[in-house]
């Protein structure tokens, strides 16, 4: 039984079909999700649920749409690109981009990456703070006391 084509359309080439893989390799792929609103990891007030984003799951992204989701102030955490609501969201966020080509690292800055390069190659211990240093975490501490 011969399967019935979408109305004014032909049936798509069967999955794994060479031609198909070409045409798609040209496009991303974007599913819209969600706007949603989370807690604030700036303010860390309990039960506060004031940071407002809108998000999409991107299963493939071309460098081209990238850059223009950068351009338009959109946001990158793993597979999730995400635009915040400044206007809803209790701690705004802000967008910094540096060119990474006139990009010069500071002393600071080449003295951690020698500390990284020295732990990474066993000659100098890695060392964790004693203290907590998260106010979280330090209050979760205290209440659990």
């Amino acid at each position: 039984m011969a399967a019935n084509p979408p109305p004014g359309g032909a049936l798509l080439p069967p999955a794994g079909d060479a031609l198909l893989e070409r045409i798609l390799d040209g496009f991303s792929f974007i599913q819209p999700w969600r706007s949603h609103a989370s807690d604030c990891s700036y303010c860390r007030r309990p039960m506060n649920a004031g940071r407002v984003t809108y998000s999409t799951f991107v299963t493939r992204l071309h460098a081209l749409d990238y850059e223009g989701f950068l351009d338009r102030g959109w946001m990158r955490s793993g597979g999730s690109v995400y635009q915040p609501d400044n206007a809803c969201s209790c701690c705004p966020n802000l967008v910094i981009r540096t060119d990474a080509h006139a990009f010069l690292p500071s002393k600071a800055h080449r003295a951690a990456i020698r500390r990284v390069r020295e732990a990474l190659a066993g000659a100098r211990p890695i060392t964790l703070p004693r203290a907590v240093t998260d106010p979280l975490l330090r209050c979760l501490q205290l209440t659990a006391e």
